[in-house]
């Protein structure tokens, strides 16, 4: 028999472990290496342990010293005996059976008998876990023939883009989940299992990619930028050793430029190099994904900013100069060079000037020649301090000056503040604001509106409830009005398959690339620079996006022949002026990278020899232009 007091300290300490292995187990801090399952079972045992430990002593009254640790033994073999049902509830009742205090009594041998119920219970759940476990790692390794598409980790985003995959694909593929925990508070866990997903708890780097012979693609996709970036680089290492020739293809997404260098220092000379790559590519794809420059490369052509303009002018106005902001702005300043086509921006942000130079001066850190060209190319005007949740936007149109007939002519706006709901209210706000001074009024009016208004909306349950799949139904108000509104930037949207890798762009692409090479070891050349570094494929893509426009608006068709003909009509593939244009696109685009001219080229410095106008430049350079 064992002390009240006794009892009364192990009782407490038990139910205090017990306590914190079910906060363990349901909190939202994240256990990496801990399965919720393990914790219970730790904070079980540990509980049952000390509830058991007073009864082991109680069963022997005649111990000493030297027994203790036999007694604990005895203690923990008990406690192993109750997780496997193999010890009768009833030796509690016994234990406390000559306790003074019938309330203790009653407390400890029902609390005592929770646990004895409970602790089988998790034996049980374990085992199911590694069953579940086992049989993933079966479908994984015994998987040949299906195609492969393995991410990084379980979460919103990899759930959108894994679905999307599926949707896309027409073969069923075998979708892979790395490091998911037996975790069953994980909310995309159902998701998972309802498109029939392996989840593995195995991190994606010591997964066995050596001995599948399929196709593979791989999607660092987690939260932790730069643990996609080590994961992409350990994975590339692995590969490049023992000279892996199967098509693989590993997505990093990544928006920092630390990202990008980091990427573009890998060596994987193994996996590309001249002797396994062919006029029609390699076999394996290193890709750094940002969403942010995707969303405005994909948005920017939607615009038709030709169909726009007003008397060769087209007026732009973005609200908020954070991330997208900026990428917005930047794809705009080389997409809009477009002959016979001004471009005037208008730049806003919340944050005060002040000692560190509001917009300008971030502008000039990241492009500074961009700017020392404004007002020659282009017309740039920056508002900072301008916040839409007061009346500043409003009291800049009461001014009746320049601003304000600048402002008031706007034809396009973009709303990216950085936060859902300030969007959709901003994007309100200015239709609102524009219908007043546009005297819209009628139906017929809405058929002719401006601007065209475009926010950014990242919930996609609010994108879907709004814009619909289609993506051609708006905000209405009380009286069934539409505001006209266009949502992007959505989950849906920019974790889609088709947007984050898309072959047929990058084969466009690659065509403008690949546009001066003459002989095969040349096309090969191109082929390994346009695999390798994310520079020459991004200018390239940027040139294809640009030439298809022009195509699809028929602008091409509309220059005078600067080739000598008789038609007004270019027809001429290789026009002089086609080229021209092409290369002041091509300088804006060096320029909004961050480019600036010298006349010796040093690409570390950012400095380019051919950001001149198009007579100074050499005939061979001249070539290499559409």
């Amino acid at each position: 028999m064992f002390s009240q007091t006794v009892c009364t300290v192990f009782l407490i300490l038990s139910a205090l472990c017990f306590a914190a292995a079910l906060c363990a187990a349901f909190s939202k801090t994240r256990f990496k290496f801990v399965s919720v399952i393990a914790r219970l079972i730790i904070g079980t045992f540990a509980a049952l342990f000390l509830l058991c430990l007073p009864m082991s002593f109680a069963s022997s009254p005649d111990s000493g010293p030297e027994d203790f640790l036999r007694l604990i033994l005895f203690s923990v073999h008990e406690t192993v005996q109750i997780f496997v049902a193999n010890l009768d509830a009833s030796v509690i009742y016994d234990s406390v059976s000559g306790l003074e205090s019938g309330a203790l009594r009653v407390i400890y041998s029902t609390y005592g008998t929770l646990l004895f119920v409970f602790a089988p219970f998790l034996t049980f759940g374990a085992v199911l876990s590694f069953f579940r476990n086992f049989v993933d790692d079966i479908r994984y390794i015994f998987c040949r023939r299906k195609p492969l598409y393995i991410f990084s980790e379980l979460n919103e985003r990899s759930v959108v883009l894994a679905k999307s995959v599926l949707e896309d694909q027409r073969s069923r593929p075998m979708i892979v989940f790395c490091g998911v925990s037996d975790d069953s508070a994980n909310e995309f866990l159902p998701d998972a299992k309802d498109i029939h997903a392996v989840l593995l708890e195995k991190e994606i780097v010591h997964l066995d990619l050596l001995s599948k012979k399929q196709d593979a693609e791989l999607f660092m996709i987690g939260e932790d930028e730069s643990e996609n970036v080590r994961q992409a680089a350990i994975i590339t290492g692995e590969l490049d050793k023992y000279g892996k020739k199967q098509n693989v293809k590993i997505f990093v997404f990544a928006v920092k430029e630390s990202s990008r260098c980091t990427l573009d220092s890998l060596e994987y000379d193994n996996l590309l190099n001249k002797d396994t790559v062919s006029e029609e590519g390699g076999s394996f794809k290193l890709r750094r994904i940002n969403c942010v420059r995707q969303l405005a490369w994909r948005t920017v052509p939607m615009m038709d900013v030709i169909k726009k303009s007003r008397g060769g002018v087209v007026s732009v106005m973005i609200a908020g100069m954070g991330s997208y902001g900026s990428e917005f702005f930047k794809t705009l300043m080389w997409f809009c060079r477009i002959d016979g086509l001004k471009l005037e921006i208008n730049l806003f942000d919340k944050a005060p000037k002040g000692e560190h130079g509001g917009i300008e001066s971030a502008l000039r850190r990241y492009c500074p020649e961009l700017i020392e060209k404004n007002g020659s190319e282009y017309d740039i005007m920056m508002f900072d301090g301008i916040d839409f949740t007061t009346d500043g936007f409003a009291s800049l149109l009461e001014k009746r000056d320049g601003v304000c007939e600048r402002l008031r002519r706007t034809d396009i706006a973009v709303v990216c503040t950085g936060d859902d709901d300030l969007n959709i209210e901003t994007a309100v706000y200015l239709r609102e604001i524009f219908d007043r001074i546009n005297g819209i009024c009628g139906a017929k009016s809405l058929e002719n509106e401006l601007p065209d208004i475009y926010s950014v909306v990242y919930d996609s349950r609010k994108y879907g409830s709004v814009s619909g799949d289609k993506k051609d139904e708006y905000l209405k108000n009380h009286r069934e009005q539409k505001y006209h509104i266009r949502f992007i930037g959505s989950l849906d949207e920019q974790y889609s398959y088709k947007n984050v890798y898309s072959a047929d762009d990058e084969a466009t692409a690659f065509e403008y690339h690949n546009k001066w090479s003459k002989t095969n070891a040349e096309v090969i050349e191109a082929r390994l620079k346009f695999d390798r570094f994310e520079f020459y494929r991004q200018s390239s893509l940027a040139s294809a996006i640009h030439h298809n426009y022009l195509k699809k608006s028929g602008i091409y068709e509309k220059m005078p022949c600067l080739n000598g003909g008789n038609d007004d009509r270019c027809e001429c593939k290789n026009c002089a002026r086609r080229k021209i244009a092409e290369h002041a696109r091509w300088a804006a685009y060096m320029r909004a990278e961050g480019y600036s001219y010298r006349s010796e080229r040093f690409d570390r410095a950012k400095l380019h020899n051919d950001l001149t106008d198009w007579g100074e430049l050499s005939s061979d350079e001249r070539s290499k232009d559409q």
